[in-house]
């Protein structure tokens, strides 16, 4: 028996298995398409292959602000995190800013010929470690049940 590639085979797999030519099966279809229903939600909410890790985008808005959560679409069975666009760093326009001072004086040594850019993308990196450890990321709780 070949491995069943559609709904139908499926079913008449099935059937087999439960000895359909010798035995008489007393089932409606629509029961039957139930079942395969079921088994097949079954399969993608608990095993791994049926699963796709992914990143979905989406603009949070006043109403989404007010209602305190995020709608999800029920086809989504987890979230394990929030990444925001921004960070504190980046977004401050502040002449007095740690960032905007770095970046002045690293800019400064670039045209004194006194610094490199290792130098500067080390500088990056620990910017993005400040930001992270001060402000970290927003925790997630997510209602799978509420798809929120």
């Amino acid at each position: 028996m070949a491995v069943p590639n559609s709904r139908a085979t499926l079913i008449d797999y099935c059937k087999r298995r439960l000895g359909e030519p010798v035995i008489e099966i007393n089932v409606d279809e629509d029961q039957l398409e139930d079942r395969v229903d079921e088994s097949l939600q079954f399969y993608q909410e608990y095993h791994s292959d049926a699963t796709v890790r992914t990143y979905l985008k989406h603009e949070v808005t006043a109403t989404d602000v007010s209602n305190e959560y995020i709608p999800i679409s029920s086809d989504i069975l987890f979230v394990s995190k929030l990444l925001p666009l921004t960070s504190s760093f980046n977004t401050s326009r502040n002449f007095f800013d740690i960032k905007y001072q770095m970046m002045l004086n690293d800019v400064a040594d670039l045209m004194n010929f006194a610094g490199d850019l290792a130098y500067y993308e080390q500088m990056q990196q620990y910017l993005s470690v400040l930001d992270m450890k001060l402000n970290g990321h927003p925790q997630t709780q997510f209602a799978r049940r509420q798809d929120r």
